[in-house]
């Protein structure tokens, strides 16, 4: 088969959002009541931030930010199956050089069946990838395709950008669970 899926690794493969708002609460004194909609949650502590003279992105100013990062729930057994499925996974990430070191080696602990990442400047696009299906969490990374590519949206609960002419048809997904369901009906 050797079908390829590109997998976004930011909240899909990594609970990077859990570490950072963990980071942002331990840091403001604040605790949240409800799960944040807004994906860059500084948004949320910029009150408290400013009292204490922080930006909010100190987290990602971290030497190894990703030493603190979980997987997602079920993202390591689902993608040992697919593997084993014979599915090609390439993880796949927009990114600020500074952080290539510290998720190449979260990558490496924690799955090390993937095939070596793509990283993706924060201004590239994701449809220059080849591959047969995109697993992100971000609806407006589905545009842009010029090739044939089935989507699957990890919908984290976050807001998505509705405003975006997407090119490729995509099932949403809440876990890791769906997306093995999804996967093992193409087989």
């Amino acid at each position: 088969m050797n079908r390829t899926i590109a997998i976004n690794i930011d909240r899909v493969l990594a609970a990077s959002d859990d570490a950072w708002l963990l980071f942002l609460e331990n840091v403001t004194g604040v605790k949240l009541s409800n799960p944040p909609k807004d994906y860059n949650l500084a948004n949320y502590f910029q009150h408290e931030l400013a009292k204490e003279g922080l930006d909010g992105f100190e987290f990602w100013k971290m030497a190894d930010p990703y030493a603190k990062v979980l997987p997602v729930e079920g993202a390591i057994e689902a993608c040992s199956l697919l593997a084993t499925e014979g599915y090609r996974l390439l993880p796949v990430s927009k990114i600020y050089t500074e952080h290539t070191t510290s998720k190449r080696k979260w990558l490496k602990r924690y799955l090390p069946m993937l095939d070596e990442p793509i990283y993706i400047s924060m201004g590239g696009r994701k449809s220059d990838i080849k591959c047969d299906y995109i697993i992100d969490d971000r609806r407006e990374n589905f545009v842009g395709f010029k090739h044939p590519v089935q989507g699957v949206l990890f919908d984290n609960g976050y807001r998505q950008n509705t405003h975006c002419n997407i090119d490729i048809d995509y099932d949403v997904v809440q876990n890791w669970q769906q997306v093995v369901h999804l996967f093992t009906k193409v087989i």
